[in-house]
């Protein structure tokens, strides 16, 4: 059975992410996961920007779907825009992704497993519910913060709350 949340198809447009947010509050809800909406969020929402932004060119009259599959262990977000896709070789490893911009190195620091498909036009973001573990969690601070560091900005965002 379709569960209310499982699908949204959005227009290309950037006031529709509150949308996309709403869809990840709600499966968080549907779920019982809601410590999970900050980190699903980040890198749904980059994935679901890049869509609009790079797939669909900001073109209003193109879609972006989102859909979402609870599995065994996890759950798993597809987003899929009507652009002509990208060579998805350039993005394997993290060290390719820090030199090409944020959103899909958060994706890939966020999510436990990123997949492209159908040429990069849709992107699959699993991630693992059952709990994560401490060096996993530990992994992922290490990488924001040098990816941080490389970009400054996060000495900076730290130095002006002081």
């Amino acid at each position: 059975m379709k569960k209310k949340y499982d699908e949204i198809i959005i227009e290309s447009h950037p006031q529709n992410v509150i949308l996309v947010q709403n869809m990840i509050e709600g499966i968080c809800d549907q779920y019982n996961i809601p410590n999970h909406y900050g980190q699903l969020s980040v890198a749904i929402i980059e994935a679901v920007e890049n869509a609009i932004k790079h797939g669909n060119g900001s073109d209003k009259s193109k879609k972006v779907s989102i859909k979402a599959k609870k599995s065994f262990g996890g759950i798993s977000f597809k987003i899929t825009d009507e652009g002509k896709g990208f060579n998805t070789k350039k993005y394997e490893s993290l060290d390719d992704v820090i030199e090409h911009g944020n959103g899909i190195f958060l994706m890939k620091t966020l999510s436990n497993r990123v997949t492209f498909l159908d040429k990069g036009r849709s992107v699959e973001l699993f991630f693992s519910i059952d709990g994560i573990s401490s060096s996993k969690a530990l992994e992922r601070k290490s990488l924001m913060e040098k990816y941080f560091a490389k970009e400054g900005t996060f000495a900076k965002q730290t130095q002006k709350s002081v």
